[in-house]
C-alpha cells in the first residue's frame, strides 16, 4: 500500500511538471510574437544576401528588421524591389531594409544594364534653318545593352548644341535616353538664319533690292517669280530694314493702303532666329467722310413716330462697287452682317449714305461687346476687309465722346489699339441702358497695401439705396457703399486681400438699403462693364485677361503685389495680381559638401531683408518620380506618389540666400532616396506648381557620392518642366 501511494504522487508529480513546462513554452511564445512568412521572388540575374543569415530566412518574428543586399550579375541593373507592391529604396548605405509585420513577398527586378544609344539610321532630313526643329521620319534609334543586344526606341529626346531648337552655326545634334547621350549626328549644311519678305502679291521696289544685292554679310539672296525675297546669313553687320509704304503697292494708287510688317520693321543686326515678314495692308473700299450716332424718326406699324438708335456713316466709293457694313467682336467671335451699300452701277467716287438701325444689336450675345465697325467687299477673289483707323481722318470724322440712349439702351463709340501698332480701330458699343459712370483710382493705404477706389453715379431715383460692387476671384470679395441724393457712390477694396496669379471679375447690383440687401437691379449678368469707365489715359497692358486694353496698375510699396485693374476680355472690369519684386532667372546643378543640390536662381528689387522673408513665406518644394511610360519619360523606374516634400526648417533641406539683389535657393537632392535611371521632377513655389524653366543649365552636374545628377526639359505635358537625370556612379 506504502509501494502504491508513493508511485501514484510520483505520477501527479510528473504531470504537473509537464503542464509547468507546457504553460511555459505557451507563455514564451507569447511574448516572442507571431512569426510570418517571408518569400523572396529573386530571379536568375542578382544574388540576395541578407545580413547575419547563412540563407535567405522564410519564417521571422513580427518586427523582425531583415537588411540585404543585392548583387546583380555582370551586365545587368536592379530596376525595382517591392515588398507586397511597396517600393524599397537603396539606403544610404548601400543596402535594403524591410521591418517584417505580415506574411511579405519580397520582388527583386532585374534587366540587362544600357550602356549608351546610337542613331543607326539618319533622318530624312539634314538642312534646317535657325529656330528650326528636328523632323525625325526617317529616323531610327536605339538603346544598346551591356550584352551588345540593341533595341528601338521612340521615347528619346533630342539635344541640340544651343537651346531648344537648331541655333545659327549649328553643325549637328544628338539624342538623349535614359540618360545616355548618342554621337552627334552631322548635319549636311551649317545652320543658317533665313529671312523671307513676302509682299502678299504686291511689288516691292526695285531699288530695294538693289540694296539687298549690295550687302556683303547674306550667304544667299534669291527674288521668286511671285516677288517673294529670301536671303540666308550667319551674322550681320547691319541691321536690314523693311520695305517702307513707299517701296511697296498693289493695284491701283490708293486702293490698297500699305500698314505694316507682322514681324516688325527691320531685322535686328543681333537677330539669330529665322523670321518670315508679311506685308500687312487694307483694301481702301470706301472713302469715309463721317460717321455718327443719331436718334431718327421712323414711322411704326400704327403710324406712330418713333425714335430708332441710328449708327450713320457716310463716304465714297472707292475699290468697291458694293459694300456691306460688318460688326465683330473677336474675343468671343460674335458678328452682325449689316446693311449693303452700292451696286453693280456704282462707279468710284460716287456717294453713299448708310444708316444702320442699331436695334439689330439688342441681343443678349451682343451686351457689352466692343463690336468693330469694319466694312466688307468682294475685291477679285477674295472678301476684303476695311477696318476704321481713326488716326486716318479729322479730328471731327467722330465723337467719341457721344452716346445716345432711346431710354432702354445706350450706345457709344471706343477705339482698341492693337499690339505693336499705333492704330486706334473705331467700335460701336451697346449696352442695356443703366446710368453708371464711373471712374477708377489706385492709391497705396496707411498700411502701404494696393488700394482700389470706384466712385460713380447710377442715377437720383436710386438715391437712399446702396450699391453692392464684388470680385469674383475664386471667392467673392465684396463692398457695400449708401447712394447719396446725387445718385453717387464710392467703394474701396484692399487688393492685398486678393490673391496673386487670379483673374477675378468685377460686378455691381443696386441693393435696398445697407441693412436690407435684397437686390433691386442689375444689369444683365451684373458685369461692371468696360464700356462704363470714364476714365482717360488709361495705359494699355496685356496681362490676365486684360488683353491689349486699358487698366489702372496699382502696386504695394515693395513691389510683391502688384495689382492690375482694367478692361477685361468678355467686356467687364478685371482685376489680375502678380508679384513683380522676385524675378526667377534660371536652374543649374551645384554640389556642396557631400550633397547635389538642385539651385534655382533669380533677383529681387528689394532689401535683402525683404526679400529673405517673401523668398521664405509660403514656400513650397518637393523632389518626385511620377513619370510614366505612357507620358513619354525616359525613367524606368516610375513611382507615383513618391514626392519628398523639402522643408526649411532644421535639418533644412530648402537653403535660401539672397545678396546684392540676386537670389538662390538650394533644394536638396539627396533628402529623397534616389534610384539609378530615374527622372525627377520639382514642384516649387507659393503654390505646389510644377518648376518649368526657360533657362535650364545643361551641362552641369553634381554628385552625391552615389549618385551623378544632370538638368534637362521635359515637354511631354506641354510647358518646359525642369527634368533631373539621375546616373549610378560605377567605381
Amino acid at each position: 500500500m506504502r509501494n502504491f501511494t508513493k508511485k501514484l504522487l510520483s505520477t501527479v508529480l510528473a504531470l504537473v511538471a509537464v503542464c509547468c513546462l507546457m504553460a511555459a513554452v505557451a507563455c514564451t511564445e507569447e511574448a516572442a510574437g507571431a512569426t510570418y512568412t517571408l518569400t523572396w521572388q529573386t530571379g536568375s540575374d542578382a544574388t540576395v544576401t541578407a545580413t547575419g543569415y547563412d540563407a535567405l530566412p522564410t519564417s521571422v518574428s513580427e518586427g523582425t528588421e531583415i537588411t540585404f543586399t543585392i548583387t546583380p550579375k555582370t551586365g545587368y541593373e536592379v530596376t525595382s524591389v517591392k515588398a507586397n507592391d511597396r517600393t524599397l529604396r537603396l539606403a544610404s548605405d548601400k543596402k535594403y531594409h524591410l521591418t517584417v509585420n505580415a506574411d511579405t513577398t519580397v520582388k527583386i527586378a532585374t534587366e540587362e544594364s544600357m550602356t549608351g544609344v546610337e542613331v543607326t539610321l539618319n533622318p530624312e532630313k539634314l538642312s534646317y534653318f535657325a529656330g528650326e526643329t528636328l523632323d525625325a521620319t526617317g529616323m531610327e534609334v536605339n538603346a544598346v545593352y551591356s550584352s551588345g543586344r540593341k533595341e528601338p526606341v521612340t521615347s528619346y529626346s533630342v539635344a541640340y548644341a544651343n537651346g531648344d531648337a537648331f541655333a545659327v552655326g549649328d553643325t549637328s545634334f544628338t539624342v538623349m535616353y535614359r540618360g545616355f547621350e548618342s554621337a552627334p549626328v552631322t548635319l549636311t549644311d551649317t545652320v543658317l538664319v533665313k529671312i523671307v519678305i513676302d509682299p502678299q502679291g504686291g511689288a516691292i521696289a526695285p531699288s530695294y533690292y538693289a540694296m539687298l544685292e549690295a550687302r556683303e554679310d547674306f550667304v544667299t539672296l534669291n527674288k521668286a517669280d511671285d516677288g517673294v525675297i529670301t536671303f540666308t546669313y550667319s551674322a550681320l553687320t547691319a541691321p536690314v530694314s523693311m520695305p517702307d509704304q513707299d517701296e511697296w503697292s498693289k493695284g491701283e494708287e490708293g486702293e490698297f493702303v500699305f500698314s505694316g510688317w507682322t514681324t516688325g520693321l527691320s531685322v535686328a543686326q543681333d537677330n539669330a532666329v529665322s523670321k518670315t515678314y508679311t506685308v500687312t495692308y487694307v483694301a481702301k473700299l470706301l472713302e469715309l467722310e463721317g460717321i455718327h450716332y443719331e436718334l431718327s424718326e421712323v414711322v411704326g406699324e400704327n403710324d406712330e413716330t418713333v425714335l430708332v438708335p441710328t449708327l450713320v456713316i457716310t463716304g465714297t466709293f472707292k475699290a468697291a462697287k458694293t459694300a456691306y457694313l460688318y460688326l465683330y467682336e473677336g474675343n468671343d467671335k460674335v458678328e452682325l452682317v449689316g446693311d449693303t451699300v452700292g451696286d453693280e452701277n456704282t462707279q468710284k467716287g460716287d456717294p453713299f449714305e448708310l444708316k444702320f438701325d442699331m436695334r439689330k444689336l439688342v441681343e443678349k450675345q451682343y451686351q457689352g461687346k466692343w463690336m468693330d465697325i469694319k466694312f466688307r467687299a468682294q475685291v477679285g477673289d477674295v472678301i476684303d476687309t476695311m477696318e476704321i483707323d481713326i488716326n486716318k481722318y479729322p479730328a471731327e470724322f467722330v465723337d467719341l465722346d457721344q452716346e445716345i440712349n432711346d431710354g432702354s439702351y445706350a450706345y457709344s463709340f471706343k477705339t482698341h489699339t492693337p499690339e505693336n501698332t499705333d492704330q486706334k480701330l473705331l467700335k460701336a458699343v451697346y449696352t442695356t441702358y443703366f446710368e453708371n459712370g464711373y471712374t477708377m483710382s489706385g492709391a497705396t493705404n496707411d498700411k502701404g497695401a494696393p488700394q482700389l477706389t470706384i466712385t460713380g453715379n447710377v442715377g437720383k431715383k436710386y438715391a437712399g439705396n446702396a450699391v453692392y460692387v464684388d470680385f469674383w476671384i475664386g471667392t467673392t470679395i465684396g463692398q457695400y457703399a449708401l447712394i447719396d441724393e446725387n445718385g453717387s457712390y464710392t467703394v474701396t477694396f484692399d487688393l492685398s486681400e486678393f490673391p496673386l496669379e487670379t483673374n477675378g471679375y468685377a460686378h455691381i447690383r443696386i441693393v435696398q438699403s445697407l441693412e436690407d440687401l435684397t437686390v433691386i437691379y442689375q444689369d444683365g449678368d451684373s458685369n461692371l462693364l468696360n464700356a462704363a469707365c470714364l476714365n482717360e489715359n488709361l495705359d494699355v497692358y496685356n496681362i490676365g485677361l486684360i488683353e491689349n486694353q486699358g487698366a489702372l496698375r496699382i502696386s504695394n510699396e515693395t513691389g510683391t503685389a502688384v495689382y492690375y485693374v482694367g478692361k477685361g476680355k468678355w467686356g467687364g472690369i478685371v482685376v489680375w495680381g502678380r508679384n513683380e519684386a522676385l524675378l526667377t532667372t534660371g536652374v543649374t546643378l551645384e554640389t556642396i559638401g557631400a550633397k547635389a543640390y538642385l539651385v534655382i536662381y533669380g533677383t529681387y528689387g528689394l532689401t535683402d531683408e525683404v526679400a529673405l522673408t517673401e523668398l521664405k513665406t509660403g514656400l513650397y518644394a518637393d523632389i518626385q518620380n511620377n513619370a510614366d511610360t505612357a507620358s513619354g519619360s525616359t525613367s524606368t523606374n516610375s513611382d507615383w506618389g513618391s514626392a519628398t516634400v523639402l522643408s526649411l526648417e532644421e535639418p533644412a533641406t530648402i537653403i535660401v540666400e539672397v545678396k546684392d539683389g540676386a537670389w538662390k535657393i538650394y533644394l536638396d537632392l539627396t533628402a529623397r532616396e534616389n534610384m539609378d535611371g530615374e527622372q525627377l521632377f520639382s514642384h516649387f513655389g507659393s503654390a505646389s506648381s510644377n518648376l518649368v524653366s526657360d533657362n535650364v543649365d545643361t551641362t552641369a552636374t553634381a554628385t552625391d557620392g552615389t549618385f551623378e545628377y544632370t538638368l534637362g526639359t521635359f515637354t511631354g505635358w506641354g510647358s518646359k518642366l525642369v527634368a533631373i537625370y539621375v546616373k549610378a556612379i560605377v567605381e
